[in-house]
Protein backbone atom coordinates (compact mmCIF):
# COMPACT_ATOMS: atom_id res chain seq x y z
CA UNK A 1 0.00 0.00 0.00
CA UNK A 2 1.13 3.17 -0.86
CA UNK A 3 0.03 6.13 1.11
CA UNK A 4 2.53 8.67 -0.17
CA UNK A 5 1.37 12.36 0.08
CA UNK A 6 3.69 13.79 -2.65
CA UNK A 7 2.26 17.50 -2.91
CA UNK A 8 5.19 18.33 -5.45
CA UNK A 9 4.09 19.73 -8.26
CA UNK A 10 5.57 17.82 -11.98
CA UNK A 11 7.53 21.06 -13.90
CA UNK A 12 4.86 19.96 -16.55
CA UNK A 13 1.93 21.54 -14.49
CA UNK A 14 3.95 24.18 -13.37
CA UNK A 15 4.83 25.28 -16.58
CA UNK A 16 1.10 24.99 -17.85
CA UNK A 17 -0.44 27.06 -14.91
CA UNK A 18 2.41 30.08 -15.42
CA UNK A 19 1.56 29.68 -19.43
CA UNK A 20 -2.21 30.61 -18.09
CA UNK A 21 -1.93 33.09 -16.16
CA UNK A 22 0.02 34.70 -19.02
CA UNK A 23 -2.21 34.71 -21.17
CA UNK A 24 -5.06 35.83 -18.81
CA UNK A 25 -3.36 38.91 -18.00
CA UNK A 26 -2.68 39.31 -21.86
CA UNK A 27 -6.26 38.98 -22.53
CA UNK A 28 -7.16 41.44 -19.60
CA UNK A 29 -4.91 44.07 -21.05
CA UNK A 30 -6.15 43.53 -24.34
CA UNK A 31 -9.71 43.47 -23.16
CA UNK A 32 -9.18 46.56 -21.31
CA UNK A 33 -7.80 48.52 -24.36
CA UNK A 34 -11.18 47.26 -26.43
CA UNK A 35 -13.28 48.74 -23.76
CA UNK A 36 -11.46 52.24 -24.11
CA UNK A 37 -11.49 52.33 -27.62
CA UNK A 38 -15.42 51.52 -27.22
CA UNK A 39 -16.05 53.72 -24.55
CA UNK A 40 -14.13 56.75 -25.98
CA UNK A 41 -15.36 55.78 -29.49
CA UNK A 42 -12.34 55.84 -31.12
CA UNK A 43 -13.01 53.70 -33.95
CA UNK A 44 -15.13 56.98 -35.06
CA UNK A 45 -12.44 58.98 -33.99
CA UNK A 46 -10.02 57.24 -36.78
CA UNK A 47 -12.94 57.59 -39.38
CA UNK A 48 -13.37 61.34 -38.89
CA UNK A 49 -9.68 62.13 -38.17
CA UNK A 50 -7.81 59.37 -39.92
CA UNK A 51 -4.22 59.41 -38.87
CA UNK A 52 -2.84 57.49 -42.37
CA UNK A 53 -1.44 61.19 -44.04
CA UNK A 54 0.28 62.59 -41.36
CA UNK A 55 3.58 64.17 -43.10
CA UNK A 56 6.79 65.41 -41.16
CA UNK A 57 5.95 64.45 -38.16
CA UNK A 58 7.75 66.45 -35.54
CA UNK A 59 8.27 66.01 -31.94
CA UNK A 60 6.56 63.51 -29.23
CA UNK A 61 5.10 65.25 -26.78
CA UNK A 62 3.58 63.29 -24.05
CA UNK A 63 -0.17 64.80 -22.47
CA UNK A 64 -3.47 64.16 -20.42
CA UNK A 65 -6.67 64.68 -22.22
CA UNK A 66 -10.06 63.45 -22.51
CA UNK A 67 -12.54 62.37 -25.19
CA UNK A 68 -16.12 61.44 -25.34
CA UNK A 69 -17.30 59.34 -22.18
CA UNK A 70 -13.83 58.27 -20.69
CA UNK A 71 -14.25 59.61 -17.25
CA UNK A 72 -10.97 61.44 -16.17
CA UNK A 73 -8.10 62.03 -17.56
CA UNK A 74 -5.96 59.14 -19.97
CA UNK A 75 -2.29 59.41 -21.81
CA UNK A 76 -1.69 60.39 -25.23
CA UNK A 77 1.08 61.60 -27.65
CA UNK A 78 0.56 64.33 -29.70
CA UNK A 79 2.89 64.92 -32.77
CA UNK A 80 2.78 67.77 -35.13
CA UNK A 81 2.02 67.55 -38.33
CA UNK A 82 2.37 69.74 -41.71
CA UNK A 83 -1.54 68.68 -41.99
CA UNK A 84 -2.46 69.30 -38.05
CA UNK A 85 -1.59 67.14 -34.79
CA UNK A 86 -0.68 63.47 -34.93
CA UNK A 87 -2.68 61.84 -31.90
CA UNK A 88 -1.94 58.37 -30.10
CA UNK A 89 -3.87 56.90 -27.35
CA UNK A 90 -2.39 54.90 -25.32
CA UNK A 91 -4.61 52.20 -25.67
CA UNK A 92 -4.40 52.43 -29.32
CA UNK A 93 -1.03 52.90 -30.33
CA UNK A 94 -1.45 51.06 -33.53
CA UNK A 95 -4.89 53.00 -34.41
CA UNK A 96 -3.44 57.21 -34.56
CA UNK A 97 -5.98 60.07 -35.43
CA UNK A 98 -5.16 63.21 -37.36
CA UNK A 99 -6.61 66.32 -36.11
CA UNK A 100 -6.44 68.83 -38.75
CA UNK A 101 -5.60 72.65 -37.74
CA UNK A 102 -8.67 73.87 -38.97
CA UNK A 103 -10.09 71.37 -36.40
CA UNK A 104 -8.89 72.99 -33.27
CA UNK A 105 -11.42 75.12 -32.01
CA UNK A 106 -9.43 77.29 -28.93
CA UNK A 107 -6.10 76.82 -26.79
CA UNK A 108 -6.69 78.60 -23.24
CA UNK A 109 -3.51 78.98 -20.68
CA UNK A 110 -4.02 78.97 -17.09
CA UNK A 111 -1.35 80.45 -15.22
CA UNK A 112 -1.92 78.62 -11.88
CA UNK A 113 0.57 79.88 -9.81
CA UNK A 114 3.34 78.11 -7.96
CA UNK A 115 1.83 74.57 -9.89
CA UNK A 116 3.15 76.21 -13.23
CA UNK A 117 1.02 77.00 -16.35
CA UNK A 118 -1.72 74.91 -18.03
CA UNK A 119 -2.63 74.92 -21.37
CA UNK A 120 -5.84 73.15 -22.91
CA UNK A 121 -6.73 72.91 -26.02
CA UNK A 122 -10.18 72.07 -27.38
CA UNK A 123 -10.70 69.85 -30.50
CA UNK A 124 -14.04 70.68 -32.39
CA UNK A 125 -15.48 67.40 -31.74
CA UNK A 126 -19.55 67.09 -30.82
CA UNK A 127 -18.89 64.93 -28.02
CA UNK A 128 -15.86 66.84 -26.31
CA UNK A 129 -11.94 66.38 -26.35
CA UNK A 130 -9.44 67.82 -25.41
CA UNK A 131 -5.76 67.82 -23.86
CA UNK A 132 -3.65 69.10 -21.18
CA UNK A 133 -0.50 70.19 -23.83
CA UNK A 134 3.06 71.55 -22.80
CA UNK A 135 3.58 74.86 -22.89
CA UNK A 136 6.18 73.79 -25.58
CA UNK A 137 3.72 72.62 -27.51
CA UNK A 138 1.49 76.01 -27.69
CA UNK A 139 4.37 77.62 -28.93
CA UNK A 140 4.85 75.43 -31.65
CA UNK A 141 1.24 75.36 -32.91
CA UNK A 142 0.76 78.99 -32.37
CA UNK A 143 1.43 79.64 -35.71
CA UNK A 144 -0.63 76.93 -37.39
CA UNK A 145 -3.74 78.32 -36.18
CA UNK A 146 -5.62 81.72 -36.33
CA UNK A 147 -5.10 84.03 -33.45
CA UNK A 148 -8.86 84.47 -32.18
CA UNK A 149 -8.34 80.60 -31.21
CA UNK A 150 -5.89 81.05 -28.50
CA UNK A 151 -7.18 83.04 -25.51
CA UNK A 152 -5.20 85.38 -23.35
CA UNK A 153 -3.45 83.87 -20.45
CA UNK A 154 -5.87 83.55 -17.73
CA UNK A 155 -4.99 83.57 -13.83
CA UNK A 156 -6.09 80.81 -11.86
CA UNK A 157 -8.42 82.99 -10.03
CA UNK A 158 -10.18 84.53 -13.12
CA UNK A 159 -10.83 80.98 -14.35
CA UNK A 160 -12.62 79.80 -10.90
CA UNK A 161 -14.48 82.96 -10.65
CA UNK A 162 -15.84 82.44 -14.37
CA UNK A 163 -16.44 79.05 -13.18
CA UNK A 164 -18.89 80.16 -10.35
CA UNK A 165 -20.26 82.67 -12.51
CA UNK A 166 -21.73 80.26 -15.42
CA UNK A 167 -18.81 82.33 -17.43
CA UNK A 168 -17.37 79.58 -20.12
CA UNK A 169 -14.44 82.60 -21.44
Amino acid sequence: MNNSTDSTAHPGEVLLILLGVIAALFLLVKGFFAFCRLLTGWSILTQRFPGTDAHGLGQKFRCRGYIAALGGKTNYTIQIASEGLFIRAFFARKEPILVPWSSLKSVSETDAGFLGDVVMLEVDYEKGMGFHIPKELLEAIRGNIPADRIEKPKSLGDVIDDRLHGRSN
